[in-house]
């Protein structure tokens, strides 16, 4: 029943706007304005369960329609709705959803077309009620679950890598042939060492990246200073 009311209430606007001119309702309104009114009917009859908000925000904070994307967002003073480098071709794809603690989790996957390529972001979009029992994303936290994910799948990965390897390799972690006992302190030291240097490596690449994304000291100058020469004229 939803998808017919949802069905006339777009040809009832597309004809009307089609009607006010012969340059038709793309040149009148503009692709913006039709996704906004397309958004709003979405809000109004579209399904209210978790997965459906869930995926309505990430449509519309991947296709950079952030006032869309705040109806469907838990409030917090100063967090928006936005990714680095939204693109209308971007793509999320949610599949299993776990309760936990009066909350949702649902496993997200988001493609997102940069220059340089396809780029997948897994995460848990988390959904949260509020005062009204009606679902909320949780936009803080869900972004907090992307380091979860990673090693999640990190260590998925390492434990799948060191099974293949130690069946070859009956030694890998087991120096010596020591006592069962022996052997597991050995292997858990040797897995610690591997652990703090892949941490270095990271924080390194963390802090190279966090070098070249601030906005270098001359060019804050040069802003600022063609700030004042607007100002002045």
């Amino acid at each position: 029943m939803k998808r017919f009311i949802r069905f006339v209430i777009i040809a009832a606007i597309a004809l009307s706007a089609l009607g006010t001119s012969a340059g038709g309702a793309i040149y009148l309104l503009g692709w913006d304005k039709i996704y906004h009114c397309r958004d709003k009917l979405e809000r109004l009859v579209g399904s209210d369960k978790p997965i459906a908000i869930a995926k309505r925000f990430w449509v519309a904070t991947l296709n950079g329609r952030k006032e869309t994307a705040y109806w469907y967002m838990q409030p917090m003073e100063g967090l928006v709705p936005e990714m680095a480098g939204a693109h209308r071709d971007d793509e999320v794809i949610l599949g299993d959803v776990v309760q936990q603690d009066g909350y949702q989790m649902i496993d997200t996957t988001l493609i997102l077309n940069r220059e340089n390529g396809q780029r997948y972001i897994r995460l848990k979009t988390v959904m949260v009620p509020n005062e009204n029992g009606d679902w909320m994303v949780d936009f803080w936290s869900s972004q907090q679950t992307t380091f979860d994910v990673v090693i999640e799948d990190s260590a998925q990965r390492l434990g799948i890598l060191l099974s293949s390897a130690s069946s070859e390799f009956p030694h890998l972690l087991n120096v010596g042939g020591e006592a069962p006992e022996e052997s597991k302190a050995a292997a858990e030291k040797q897995i610690d060492e591997a652990l703090k240097s892949a941490k270095e490596r990271i924080m390194s690449a963390y802090a190279k990246h966090l070098h070249q994304s601030k906005p270098s000291e001359q060019s804050q100058n040069n802003s600022t200073e063609n700030e004042g020469d607007k100002l002045n004229n």
